[in-house]
């Protein structure tokens, strides 16, 4: 639903009556998304949210909504619609050729529990297990060259356990947590462990590419970066790890009569301790509170999966505004180090190559069909088809699976 207000402002919600996540992935082979019980029910709704003010050079936005940054068909590697929702406000300025924006947003965290977790070590005694006051600060630069090349550049930093700070809201500032980490009191802090250890903020930073080669033809790419770990401090400090990640993709698009098309290939690399800082409080992981109890958690990446290598081939074919029809094949290979804190400062762990330990591997197809019945009735069905080797990281598991859609969508 969404209102309009003086041509300048809107109000924005989606009513939505759903089952707990938890609930619908482990209800077996076949799932109904229908809340039948009200204990079952999704009590995070709506899940997108918000109110929105802009003209022709600035937009202001506050509420929870969905977050992207990239072109990436598989998602992004800074700021990826990963998680259900972002609870946030932003601000952008933009003109023909230039784009600033603020981005800040809370992200309370809690370290879980047997049943679902990020943290399984053994916790000393006084650690900080959970706080509301976590939030993501972030600023991005968007150049535009003649609208054949946009250069895109993206910085933030995850404060662990802090209130909003007026300094990362500088609108020049490097956000480089370099010159802050010290101003927290470390996490799980133990004397025997490395000076260096538990740091509660940690920065990210993005260089993306989209050029234009011909009208029909585009090549993008990201690289992201939360650490990296050079020869001068693995010599003179102590062992560090790496955590980047490398998107790169094309995009061809033709003509096939009265048909358009798009066809889309995309390699994502990413190293195991991508978003992994010296704390989870300080890492790029997202979490929402499941139900009623306070102990069910779900918890997602920021950005795409770690310790993954993955293929996407895409296409999509429509006939004016009518008919859409679209397929993909998707293979990720993926390795152990899952969405789970485990931060490592040795040598072994600056060694590890994606994937580690047993590897799985999925293939999955997928086709897709939009039909525009009348100018308000659209209906849309989707297909996908799964098969999975050393399913769960078990060796020799193998296992297949399909899911099926449909949707009847009423514009008024």
């Amino acid at each position: 639903m969404r209102f309009y207000f003086a041509d300048s402002l809107q109000l924005y919600f989606e009513p939505i009556i759903a089952l707990d996540p938890e609930y619908y992935l482990t209800s077996g082979n076949f799932a109904l998304n229908i809340p039948y019980e009200l204990q079952n029910l999704d009590q995070n709704l709506p899940l997108r949210a918000y109110l929105a003010a802009g003209n022709s050079w600035m937009n202001f936005q506050i509420g929870r909504d969905r977050l992207s940054f990239g072109s990436g068909q598989m998602g992004n590697l800074a700021l990826s619609d990963s998680p259900h929702f972002y609870d946030f406000a932003r601000i952008s300025f933009f003109s023909s050729i230039f784009k600033y924006s603020v981005i800040v947003s809370q992200m309370p965290l809690h370290l879980g529990n047997e049943k679902s977790n990020i943290y399984s070590g053994d916790l000393i005694e006084g650690s900080l297990i959970e706080t509301l006051q976590r939030n993501l600060y972030l600023h991005r630069l968007d150049f535009s060259v003649k609208n054949k090349l946009t250069i895109s550049i993206t910085e933030a930093v995850m404060v662990g356990n802090s209130p909003i700070e007026i300094r990362y809201l500088n609108p020049i500032m490097v956000f480089h947590s370099l010159y802050s980490f010290w101003n927290y009191p470390r996490w799980n802090k133990n004397e025997e462990r490395s000076p260096g250890w538990g740091d509660m903020n940690g920065s990210l930073f993005s260089l993306e590419l989209n050029w234009n080669v011909v009208t029909s033809f585009a090549l993008y790419g990201q690289f992201v970066m939360n650490q990296i770990a050079t020869s001068y401090k693995i010599e003179h400090w102590e062992p560090q790890v790496n955590g980047l990640g490398y998107l790169a993709g094309s995009r061809l698009s033709r003509n096939f009569g009265e048909w358009g098309s798009v066809f889309n290939l995309e390699f994502i690399y990413t190293y195991p301790y991508l978003y992994m800082n010296p704390s989870p409080f300080a890492s790029y992981i997202h979490m929402r509170y499941l139900g009623i109890r306070p102990d069910r958690f779900h918890y997602s990446y920021i950005g795409f999966p770690r310790d993954t290598i993955a293929v996407n081939l895409s296409s999509q074919f429509f006939k004016d505004d009518k008919l859409k029809l679209n397929g993909s094949f998707k293979w990720l290979l993926q390795g152990e180090h899952d969405i789970y804190w485990d931060w490592e400062s040795t040598l072994e762990a600056y060694n590890e190559k994606t994937p580690t330990g047993v590897a799985q591997s999925l293939f999955i197809l997928s086709f897709g069909a939009n039909y525009k019945l009348l100018s308000w009735l659209e209906l849309k069905t989707d297909i996908t088809g799964l098969y999975s080797i050393n399913n769960n990281f078990i060796s020799n598991n193998n296992q297949t699976g399909a899911q099926a859609s449909f949707s009847v969508i009423i514009n008024y």
